[in-house]
């Protein structure tokens, strides 16, 4: 199946991937990395690359669900694919297991490569920068929040996709990709700043 995935089958892409050569892949790593993909997939190809949000949390923007399914493994790096058994419940019912990218989903798999090329070896630390700067999406949300406890404020898809239209570094290029069309993508052309933040 193409795009969108459950954000778990990219997460569990990522683990997979990182076994021949391991890059340091811990939870924090994880969900700056699911930022840039998921930005970058909306600035390509004008869909997610999953469906879940982003929350704006105090320290950057952060994918609830897989908060919970990775929480447990700390600062450590995690080798382990999550699977359907290990999934929580939470009270409006179980989520759905997790799955895999599909292999005959070529476009995906080339696009998770290239990002994973370009950004894997980056610190945490200059993923967290990429993922937290003042222009960017995480920063107009966290700005209108009033307490930090428990705050659920997402920040809007649109908004990201606006923001690595305009505001990102130059993204890896595709084999096929020419510079200009690399510049403008066909999905960033209707690509406008949202009307306004929510207030939070």
């Amino acid at each position: 199946m193409p795009a969108p995935y459950p954000v778990m089958a990219v997460v569990n892409w990522m683990i997979e991937r990182n076994k021949p050569n391991p890059a340091n892949l811990t939870h924090l790593k994880i969900q700056k990395l699911l930022f840039i993909t998921q930005g970058n997939h909306l600035r390509e190809f004008g869909i997610p690359l999953f469906d879940e949000d982003f929350n704006a949390w105090r320290y950057g923007p952060i994918v609830d669900k897989v908060y919970q399914q990775l929480k447990g493994f700390g600062g450590n790096e995690i080798f382990t694919k999550i699977h359907s058994h290990t999934f929580a419940f939470k009270s409006s019912g179980p989520w759905e297991a997790a799955t895999a990218i599909d292999e005959d989903d070529d476009r995906t798999l080339d696009f998770l490569e290239r990002y994973w090329t370009s950004y894997s070896r980056m610190s945490n630390l200059d993923l967290v920068s990429m993922s937290s700067r003042d222009s960017g999406p995480w920063r107009q949300i966290a700005g209108s929040i009033q307490s930090w406890d428990a705050t659920s404020a997402i920040v809007p898809k649109e908004l990201i996709k606006f923001h690595f239209c305009n505001y990102q570094e130059s993204p890896p290029a595709r084999k096929d990709d020419a510079p200009s069309r690399r510049e403008s993508p066909p999905p960033c052309r209707d690509s406008y700043p949202p009307e306004s933040s929510p207030s939070i």
